[in-house]
């Protein structure tokens, strides 16, 4: 597996700066953390912090569709398959 698995977690974390928001990006296991987001702009960091933790929940899901899709005989999207097929490669490091 190419990344930390399990539930990723976002949490605030306190700054100096009281317009800029810092928010660590926390796995389950004791890798600790996986990513730290920071932005004095606001909803930012909230916003990418938001996208970052669900990566765990798109990769499954994304895994899951495509096992779905293959050998099907029905509507089967092509570009929707090329899609999955990069996004998947890029979390994987393809």
């Amino acid at each position: 597996m190419s990344y930390t698995e399990g539930t990723w977690t976002a949490v605030k974390m306190p700054t100096s700066y009281q317009v800029c928001v810092d928010v660590d990006i926390m796995g389950e296991t004791d890798n600790g953390i996986v990513a730290d987001v920071y932005s004095c702009f606001t909803g930012v960091a909230e916003a990418n912090a938001r996208l970052i933790s669900s990566d765990p929940l798109m990769y499954k899901a994304l895994k899951l569709y495509q096992s779905h899709q293959q050998g099907t005989h029905g509507h089967y999207c092509w570009e929707c398959a090329e899609a999955i097929e990069q996004a998947l490669a890029k979390a994987e490091g393809k």
